[in-house]
């Protein structure tokens, strides 16, 4: 599961999950469409939810009201920088790709751990779930 993978690279660093700001890049169920159902990205955000002080979620493919709607969930215009602790790239659309993973590392404080669990940006040292 994710949320192991995560906590055991945050016991390395002796941090643990409960202070932490942590963002989920990608909310649908596959890349580059706007559907939200069936998303197994629900069962990551909901597991976060219960372990972490923070848990925002960026996907600009879906209208605001269909996440509130099916998962009560507030998703964000666009992250800020040296905001995040955890950055989790869990959908890899190519809105994601044009971004860059720079931009995206922006987004972390300096000892951001980021999972790009769909290898969105393959060949980076990034944690790969």
């Amino acid at each position: 599961e994710i949320i192991k993978k995560i906590e055991l690279n945050l016991r390395k660093q002796n941090r643990s999950l409960k202070k932490l700001n942590c963002l989920i890049m990608g909310f649908t169920f596959k890349e580059n469409c706007n559907d939200v159902r069936n998303t197994k990205v629900y069962d990551i955000y909901k597991s976060l939810k219960l372990k972490v002080k923070n848990v925002d979620v960026f996907d600009p493919l879906i209208e605001k009201l269909h996440l509130k709607q099916y998962h009560n969930i507030k998703i964000i215009k666009f992250p800020k920088n040296n905001v995040y602790d955890v950055i989790i790239i869990s959908v890899a659309h190519d809105l994601f790709k044009k971004l860059g993973i720079k931009k995206i590392k922006k987004f972390g404080k300096n000892n951001v751990l980021i999972f790009d669990v769909k290898n969105t940006f393959p060949n980076k040292k990034l944690l790969y779930l």
